[in-house]
């Protein structure tokens, strides 16, 4: 016998989704209160993208500043880049981890 055919599609991936994640924080303040922080509910794909990118500009903007000196204002340009890129992963790791159930909207 033949198993009976079915018309049902497989289920779609459910699309991860982005938990809060404040950055941007200040040693005088709690740190899970940051100035800026990624928005729950994010899709987590685009977050790891916007985490690339950032890291890519923060790495090619200290491979220039490595042949002619860094100035404070850069340190606190590259940080800020770094901090950024951080949130945008920290803020995707549960549901990565454990799907939406324990991540997302958080």
């Amino acid at each position: 016998m033949h198993p009976k055919n079915s018309t049902t599609p497989p289920k779609a991936q459910e699309i991860l989704l982005t938990s809060k994640a404040p950055f941007h924080t200040f040693d005088s303040f709690e740190k899970s209160l940051g100035l800026l922080e990624v928005r729950a509910g994010m899709p987590v794909n685009e977050a790891l993208s916007s985490s690339s990118n950032l890291l890519m500009a923060a790495t090619s903007i200290l491979d220039r500043l490595l042949e002619g000196g860094m100035d404070a204002n850069e340190i606190y340009g590259i940080r800020f880049l770094i901090d950024s890129a951080k949130a945008f992963v920290d803020s995707g790791t549960l549901s990565v981890e454990f799907g939406n159930r324990q991540g997302g909207e958080a």
